[in-house]
C-alpha cells in the first residue's frame, strides 16, 4: 500500500510543478496577449471590442477557422508566424505543455 501512495504523491508533484510553470510562464502570457490584441483589432468598434479576456476553447477554435481571403492560411497560423517574427522566445509555451503532458502519464488510481 505504502509504495503506491508515495507513486501516487509523485505523481501529483510532478503534475502540482508542470500547472504552477504554466501559471507563471511569461511565454503563454505573452501569446495570450497576442492572441486578445488581434481579437480586440478584429473587433474594434463592436460591443466585443476591447475585451478584457476571453475564453480559451471558443477564442481557439475560432483563430483557427478564420481564414485569409485566398483561404491561404488560416488566422492562428498568422498569429504564430507574427509571434515567431516580433518574440520567437514566446512561442517556448509549447514546451512548457509538453511538460505538463509528461507530467499527466503514469496517474491511476488504484
Amino acid at each position: 500500500f505504502e509504495p503506491r501512495v508515495n507513486h501516487i504523491r509523485e505523481r501529483i508533484q510532478l503534475v502540482e510543478n508542470a500547472l504552477q510553470k504554466l501559471r507563471t510562464s511569461e511565454n503563454l502570457r505573452q501569446m495570450l496577449e497576442v492572441i486578445l490584441a488581434v481579437g480586440n483589432f478584429l473587433n474594434y468598434g463592436t460591443a466585443r471590442g476591447n475585451a478584457y479576456g476571453f475564453h480559451l476553447d471558443p477564442a481557439l477554435d475560432m483563430i483557427d477557422g478564420l481564414k485569409a481571403n485566398d483561404k491561404s492560411m488560416s488566422l492562428l497560423v498568422f498569429v504564430i508566424e507574427q509571434m515567431h517574427t516580433a518574440c520567437p522566445d514566446a512561442l517556448k509555451w509549447i514546451d512548457e505543455f509538453e511538460l505538463l503532458a509528461d507530467a499527466s502519464k503514469g496517474i491511476y488510481i488504484y
